[in-house]
C-alpha cells in the first residue's frame, strides 16, 4: 500500500466507505443514465447532479454514514438499470464510416511505410 492505499484505508476506518470511490460510482451512474437517454455522454455533471450530491459528499463524507450510502448506491444503480431498460437512443455500427475514420486518422502515420 502505498500514499493512495493509505488514504482510502483511512475513509475506510473513519467512514466505513471510501468517499472518493463512492463519488466515482455515482458520477458514472449518472452519466450512463444520461448517456442511455441521450446518447451523450457527459463530461460535465454538475447540471445532472441536481441536488449536489456528489460534491456533498466529497468535501463532506462525514455527514454520510455508511447506511445511508448503501441506499443512495441503490437508488443510483436503479436509476441506470431503468434508464438501460428503456433505452432512448439506439446505436448501428456503420463499418464504412468506422473504416474511414480510422484511415483518415492514421494515414499521415502510414505514408512512411511502404506496402
Amino acid at each position: 500500500t502505498g500514499l493512495l492505499g493509505g488514504q482510502r484505508k483511512t475513509a475506510l476506518d473513519t467512514f466505513g466507505y471510501s468517499y472518493k470511490n463512492l463519488v466515482q460510482f455515482l458520477r458514472l451512474c449518472i452519466c450512463g443514465e444520461v448517456f442511455f437517454q441521450t446518447g451523450v455522454f457527459p463530461v460535465f455533471i454538475r447540471d445532472f447532479d441536481k441536488e449536489g450530491v456528489l460534491f456533498d459528499i466529497k468535501t463532506s463524507p462525514e455527514k454520510y454514514i455508511k447506511e445511508q450510502v448503501v441506499r443512495l448506491m441503490d437508488e443510483y444503480e436503479q436509476r441506470l438499470n431503468s434508464s438501460y431498460s428503456s433505452i432512448k437512443v439506439v446505436f448501428k455500427y456503420d463499418e464504412e464510416v468506422a473504416n474511414k475514420i480510422c484511415y483518415d486518422l492514421y494515414k499521415p502515420l502510414l505514408k512512411n511505410f511502404y506496402f
